[in-house]
C-alpha cells in the first residue's frame, strides 16, 4: 500500500484529531493542559517496521495494546518509555510516586489511558472511512517491545500481510516532557 503526499497528510490529519481529543479528555482528568505535537506518520510493512523502530528510537519499555475488528481490523499500540509511562500513570490516577513500580493500580491507569488515546484515535479513523469497527479491552504489556509485537507471526495479526502505521508524537503534561509512540497495525491478509 502506498499512498501520494495528499493522503498521507490526510491521514496524518485524522489521527491528529483523535489524538487532540485525547488529549482534551486526559487534560480534563488530570486538570493540566496536555499537549501533543502533531504525529510524524510513517507508513510502511511489517518486513520494514524494524529499520523505522530502529530510527525512531521505538524500544518503548511499557505498551498498550487494543485490537480492533470490522471492515478494517487489527492492533492498536500506544508506547512509553517505562519513567514516562511511570510518571504518566502517577499524575493521571493521582498518585504520589514514592518508592513504587508499574503495580497493579498504575497498570490499570495506563490501561485506562491507553483506552482513552486508541479509542478516540481508531474512532476518527472509523469515522474517516464511515465504517464499523468492534474493539478489545486494552492490555498492558512490560515484557515485549513494539519490534517484537510488530513482527513476530505467531500474534493475532498476520504480520507478513500487514500495513504498519506509525504516529510517533511527544506529549508535553504541565512542565514535564513525556513521549510515547502510537501505532496501528492494519490486518491486510485473509
Amino acid at each position: 500500500m502506498t499512498l501520494d503526499e495528499i493522503q498521507l497528510d490526510a491521514l496524518t490529519e485524522v489521527i491528529n484529531i483523535g489524538v487532540g481529543r485525547a488529549a482534551n479528555s486526559l487534560s480534563e482528568i488530570t486538570g493540566s493542559r496536555i499537549d501533543l505535537a502533531v504525529p510524524n506518520m510513517y507508513l510502511c510493512g511489517t518486513s520494514d517496521f524494524s529499520e523505522i523502530a530502529k530510527t525512531l528510537n521505538l524500544d518503548v519499555g511499557t505498551t498498550i495494546q487494543q485490537g480492533f475488528e470490522g471492515e478494517l481490523s487489527g492492533r492498536a499500540l500506544l508506547g512509553f518509555p517505562r519513567n514516562n509511562a511511570f510518571e504518566l500513570a502517577c499524575l493521571v490516577g493521582d498518585i504520589q510516586p514514592g518508592e513504587r513500580e508499574l503495580d497493579e493500580e498504575l497498570c490499570g491507569v495506563l490501561e485506562e489511558i491507553g483506552n482513552i488515546v486508541l479509542n478516540a484515535v481508531l474512532g476518527s479513523i472509523a469515522n474517516m472511512f464511515d465504517c464499523e469497527m468492534s474493539y478489545t479491552l486494552p492490555t498492558f504489556c512490560t515484557k515485549r517491545t513494539f519490534n517484537t509485537i510488530i513482527c513476530r507471526c505467531d500474534d493475532d495479526v498476520q504480520s507478513s500481510d500487514s500495513i504498519v502505521l506509525v504516529a510517533n508524537t511527544s506529549l508535553r503534561v504541565a512542565s514535564r516532557d513525556i513521549s510515547g509512540s502510537l501505532i496501528v497495525l492494519f490486518e491486510t491478509g485473509d
